[in-house]
């Protein structure tokens, strides 16, 4: 293979690495800004049984989906960024032990980011991680595995 080809690879992995840590980042950040607060609260309003087995069967995508191949795809960007809103929707101890992680986090999130940025602000920290990790997305990181470039899966139209 070119030698060019595998650096464009490599960097394409390294920005889709980017933007999945990105998106965790603003996910955290988001737990303690009213977006968070709504997307738990929806979680709400089903069953107390759906959240915990979204977040599992979330988690367990967003890891499978790293470790098959090596690069995170547009829906585990998004459940990095939603998932920790969806954990302190759950009722009982993981919906507390979310909630104090997210209160940890979002404590040293924003006296760093009060530093760099002039602001501790977590809505500015979620919203400039999750729209830098969603730009990002848009741009390198693939949509599944199904599709090659976004259009139609592989094999679609033949028989």
């Amino acid at each position: 293979m070119d030698t060019g080809r595998i650096k464009n690879m490599l960097v394409i992995k390294g920005l889709a690495w980017l933007s999945w840590l990105a998106a965790l980042i603003g996910g955290w950040a988001l737990i303690g800004t009213f977006a968070g607060s709504w997307i738990s609260g929806i979680v709400g309003f089903f069953p107390d049984w759906v959240a915990p087995v979204v977040l599992v069967l979330g988690g367990i995508w967003m890891a499978l989906d790293g470790l098959l191949d090596a690069e995170p795809n547009r829906p585990a960007v998004w459940l990095a960024i939603l998932l920790p809103s969806v954990g302190q929707g759950v009722n009982g101890s993981w919906g507390r032990q979310f909630h104090q992680w997210g209160t940890d986090m979002n404590a040293s999130m924003t006296a760093h980011m009060g530093e760099a940025l002039g602001t501790g602000s977590l809505v500015a920290t979620a919203a400039i991680f999750v729209g830098a990790a969603l730009i990002l997305a848009r741009r390198v990181v693939k949509k599944n595995k199904a599709t090659k470039t976004g259009g139609a899966p592989v094999g679609a139209g033949t028989r």
